[in-house]
């Protein structure tokens, strides 16, 4: 009798409870040999229609994550969710969202298509267009990465190192996220997303290149660097600032 991997059985567990199955996911080596071998395996992916349009892994579906809720999901069977590589949180609600429906199975892709591609898989990009633009963190954005516990490298690239002064730091306007000073030492980690902050330049974009070309699956560029961390920093101190002196 053919034993079925215990992530297989927990999927399918989660699928029955309307559990979520974020943390039950596979790797890009794992699905292409699954596929490779003929297993019926449906790839949902949920990145907005230009980001598909534009390379996606042969034979997936596009369900952008803003309207999965309000599609009619036909029982699929197994699933594994591609996101965007930068949003896990994304994908892992994804999949909450396909196991409420009966007869799927929902996985998610480790580092969504951004490692699918970066290992040199199979995708729908056209020979020679290259790989797409790296994606631009707003610092809203960035927060809420950091506040639902992916692992996130700040590469500062910033010429002080430090901004807003003395004891300000980008340890401090992102808390849990680790931060590196220049180029991150030692070999691509694929479980950390790589965020770059330079000094409002640009130069953080041509790094970003550099670090993917180097094997750096998850790389993304924090928009505007130094004066988005200025003015949204400075924007989050006075209102704590305001907070506690009218607070009863």
């Amino acid at each position: 009798m053919k034993r079925l991997p215990l992530r297989r059985v927990a999927a399918a567990a989660a699928a029955v409870l309307g559990l979520a199955a974020g943390s039950w996911a596979v790797g890009p080596s794992e699905l292409k040999a699954a596929l490779d071998a003929g297993e019926r395996i449906t790839v949902v992916d949920i990145r907005p229609n230009k980001e598909f349009r534009q390379a996606h892994i042969p034979g997936a579906l596009n369900l952008p994550a803003p309207v999965l809720s309000k599609r009619r999901i036909p029982p699929f069977g197994r699933v594994v969710v591609c996101g965007d590589g930068i949003r896990p949180d994304l994908t892992e609600e994804a999949a909450a969202e396909l196991n409420r429906h009966a007869g799927v199975q929902a996985e998610t892709l480790e580092g969504g298509f951004a490692a699918w591609e970066a290992i040199g898989f199979p995708t729908t990009r056209p020979p020679g267009a290259g790989h797409a633009e790296v994606r631009q963190l707003s610092y809203q954005e960035l927060q809420r990465i950091v506040a639902a516990g992916t692992e996130v490298m700040l590469v500062d690239l910033r010429a002080g190192g430090k901004g807003l002064g003395s004891g300000w730091d980008l340890g401090e306007a992102f808390p849990g996220a680790r931060v590196a000073q220049g180029k991150p030492r030692g070999a691509p980690d694929p479980a950390v997303l790589y965020v770059l902050v330079d000094d409002g330049d640009g130069s953080a974009d041509a790094a970003a290149l550099r670090l993917r070309a180097a094997g750096y699956r998850r790389v993304a560029v924090l928009a505007g660097g130094q004066r988005t961390v200025e003015r949204e920093g400075r924007s989050a101190i006075e209102t704590r600032t305001l907070y506690m002196k009218v607070k009863p």
